[in-house]
């Protein structure tokens, strides 16, 4: 038996008491939800649901009914990823947090890109999710980091001395 989460989205569109109506007809009736509450004030609907339903199917069927729900986007930094395997890790930890509809990692430029569904997280907690995801041994993690940031500041100074490209022209006169 799958998990049973709760989320809270914010629904756009909906201007009287027939489209809540209509909102919570539409997610009670996808298969997997147990309980859908619309709030018109607040423009937000609070559902329970678990497997089959999915956070992108229900974000789906409320866009096909009218009435989308607000989604957004945010990027972060993720240090300490190595690898392919590495990346996959990150994309399965963040996607199978609550709210993330999406995520796609960049091994190269060490960042995620996050679309998760406005109401149902926020970008502070989406925050505080990599450094969990155990991707490398944390005294690992702080050494790859300050050995990174060791590499470029030599690059730097390697970069200043006579020998380097910069000053080849200047060398032979």
């Amino acid at each position: 038996m799958s998990e049973k989460r709760t989320l809270t989205l914010s629904v756009e569109g909906m201007t009287c008491a027939s489209c809540v109506g209509r909102v919570e007809r539409t997610l009670a009736g996808i298969p997997g939800v147990s309980d859908a509450a619309v709030n018109l004030a607040n423009e937000t609907a609070r559902v329970s649901f678990a497997a089959p339903a999915n956070l992108a199917g229900l974000i789906d069927t409320l866009g096909e009914a009218g009435y989308p729900a607000t989604t957004s986007e945010i990027t972060l930094d993720v240090e300490g990823m190595t690898c392919a395997s590495c990346v996959g890790r990150v994309e399965r930890k963040l996607t199978a947090s609550d709210g993330v509809i999406d995520a796609q990692v960049n091994l190269a430029a060490e960042t995620a890109t996050i679309r998760y569904a406005t109401g149902a997280t926020t970008p502070a907690d989406l925050a505080r999710i990599p450094p969990n995801l155990d991707t490398l041994p944390s005294s690992k993690l702080e050494k790859t980091s300050a050995n990174r940031t060791a590499r470029r500041q030599r690059s730097r100074d390697l970069g200043n001395l006579p020998w380097s490209p910069q000053f080849w022209p200047y060398r032979f006169l």
